[in-house]
């Protein structure tokens, strides 16, 4: 079973660990697909085959009848080895250590929820970045369409670090910016490149606001687990 990080408010390491949405998660999960059919649904669903994006995938469907078009690991976050599962503050050095020091080294075992092996940061990056330019390519031939892309915490951390070096063009990310802390649980990212100078371009949507969706890639995070610090406020 998973680390309940109870009364603490302690964050665990998820990476590839497959662990359910909390009923907080599941909560937030039925809130996102409310509002986003209320601001004008989307076009597609892909998401990440971890039970806690693919459950809010599926919610989110549910509410906007949007299909699921993709289910699997490209959406993965960063696979963190035997870091996953422990307290993040124990492991943040490590981390970091990983992706500034030794980017094509991967972290070595597995946590107690792992489904896969630890992967390099740099592994990491070109899949996420691959995965980015895949769907703002598809955005060219219909940008009115809303694509929503269900997802973790540090792929999309990563998606912002490279639209901070300018995103499409290039495979910089802002280091610096991957060390920040990011949005919570059940927050809406709208990824597209800005038609008049082409620079990629993210910005947070609010989904208290009726305004209908725009085109873009919509990148969510999944709702909040029992790794999350976020869960049971």
């Amino acid at each position: 079973m998973p680390i309940n990080p109870g009364d603490s408010g302690q964050d665990i390491i998820r990476g590839s660990s497959d662990i359910p949405l909390s009923p907080q998660g599941l909560q937030e999960a039925h809130e996102i697909g409310m509002k986003l059919a209320m601001k004008g649904g989307l076009d597609s669903i892909a998401t990440s085959d971890l039970r806690r994006a693919s459950d809010t995938a599926k919610i989110i469907a549910h509410h906007t009848h949007a299909p699921i078009v993709y289910n699997g690991p490209d959406l993965h976050p960063w696979h963190l080895g035997e870091m996953e599962g422990q307290p993040t503050e124990k492991v943040m050095d490590g981390i970091i250590n990983h992706m500034e020091d030794h980017p094509d080294e991967a972290p070595k075992g597995r946590g107690p929820e792992s489904t896969s092996d630890g992967e390099s940061f740099n592994d990491f990056k070109r899949r996420g970045l691959t995965t980015f330019k895949t769907g703002l390519a598809r955005l060219t031939m219909d940008p009115t369409k809303k694509d929503a892309y269900v997802t973790h915490y540090r792929m999309i951390k990563l998606a912002q670090a490279w639209q901070k070096e300018g995103g499409v063009g290039n495979d910089r990310i802002d280091k610096e910016y991957m060390k920040t802390s990011g949005d919570e649980p059940g927050s809406v990212h709208r990824m597209y490149n800005d038609p008049r100078t082409q620079e990629t371009k993210i910005q947070k949507v609010d989904l208290n606001d009726p305004s209908p969706l725009l085109g873009g890639m919509y990148l969510i995070r999944h709702g909040a687990t029992a790794y999350n610090k976020e869960n049971q406020r």
